[in-house]
């Protein structure tokens, strides 16, 4: 496992350093972005110059384009990067069916420990405040009426925690709460 892990890290950098070095030598000389690119394909720190805006932790890459790169060659140096990483890590699918008792909150906490990334579907309408505190976590409704309700007012509904990266809420309701998604400072 771990010889895979250093192998698939090796392809990773391999990747995105020929990818940079072509962007580089193919932009058109307009300014140079460099970023942190998480494991599930985020770019967090995004700053115009040689260094992002704070420095990547170590589970980050450090990244650079020039503005001279279509959107479509980032989004698909980002996809193949995502790819990579989902093959060395893999999708973690969680299912929480609210009407059956289960809740957002248990299921994040056993997605904490998982080093990939993490799909989770939301069924019917869960009455609890939440905090995310890992990267790479997609949630979502199984319909777009499907997600959360505050218990009460006195907390947000979703509460994304600082440094958090990668986080994706989509296609669900989230009502009531001090506010529906609160987000500290760095996410």
């Amino acid at each position: 496992m771990m010889r895979r892990t250093i192998l698939l890290a090796a392809a990773l950098a391999l990747v995105v350093g020929t990818a940079v070095s072509a962007i580089a030598v193919n932009g058109d000389g307009g300014n140079i972005y460099t970023a942190c690119l998480s494991r599930g394909g985020a770019l967090n720190q995004v700053a115009i110059g040689e260094e992002p805006l704070r420095p990547c932790r170590d589970d980050q890459t450090q990244v650079s384009w020039s503005e001279g790169v279509s959107p479509a060659e980032f989004a698909e140096l980002t996809q193949r990067v995502s790819d990579l990483e989902a093959m060395s890590y893999g999708w973690l699918d969680l299912f929480v069916d609210c009407g059956a008792g289960d809740t957002l909150g248990a299921a994040l906490d056993e997605a904490q420990d998982h080093p990939g990334p993490v799909n989770i579907v939301i069924s019917g309408v869960c009455v609890e405040s939440v905090e995310i505190w890992r990267d790479d976590v997609q949630i979502s409704g199984a319909q777009p009426s499907d997600g959360l309700q505050a218990p009460d007012d006195a907390f947000a509904v979703v509460s994304i925690g600082n440094m958090a990266s990668g986080v994706r809420l989509q296609d669900m309701t989230i009502t009531g709460g001090s506010a529906g998604i609160e987000m500290t400072q760095g996410t």
